[in-house]
């Protein structure tokens, strides 16, 4: 596994080598609903990142493209369709609704379908990877070279696996 900057999202997505690419950044948040308080995994995804895991909401949507803008924090998050039972008791009118992740305002605009963990399998919260600085409080993704999320990619349709490897590590040296 490789942490990538900004920077280096924004070159491999011009390479042909991949159909979709996708930044991440997985770690713990606090999520406060009323009195109701929670320690829940959060990743900060790229635009691309539902779409290319083939995820489709089971209510209301995914991020628009202006809110993963960098520099443009979007106060938006989508739940698993887990926290939505527990914090929210599966309420239908959850779209529109205000969520607390580590103390900062949200408003919920989807929730997932009922399987559906994330890459890692078990996070309950997503929020926009332009978001992810603005929500932390963390001034390290804003230099030039910090490194600072993952990258997931869907190789290109028309590639094999060893000739993708071969150019990735061609166009992308260690």
């Amino acid at each position: 596994s490789k942490s990538w900057s900004p920077g280096m999202l924004e070159a491999l997505e011009t390479t042909t080598i991949f159909d979709r690419i996708a930044g991440m950044q997985e770690r713990s948040a606090r999520v406060a609903v009323g009195h109701r308080t929670e320690l829940v995994r959060l990743e900060s995804v790229s635009m691309p990142y539902f779409d290319m895991l083939g995820v489709v909401p089971a209510l209301g949507r995914t991020f628009r493209g202006d809110e993963d803008r960098r520099g443009v924090p979007s106060p938006v998050a989508v739940i698993s369709h887990r926290l939505w039972l527990r914090m929210f008791d599966g309420a239908d009118a959850i779209v529109g609704q205000g969520v607390s992740v580590d103390s900062q305002n949200l408003v919920i605009v989807g929730v997932l379908p009922e399987h559906f963990g994330g890459v890692i399998g078990r996070t309950d919260v997503w929020i926009p990877l332009a978001s992810a600085r603005w929500l932390s409080g963390d001034t390290g993704p804003e230099r030039p070279t910090s490194r600072w999320f993952e990258v997931i990619a869907r190789i290109d349709d028309s590639i094999s696996m060893p000739t993708a490897s071969a150019r990735f590590a061609a166009e992308f040296p260690a």
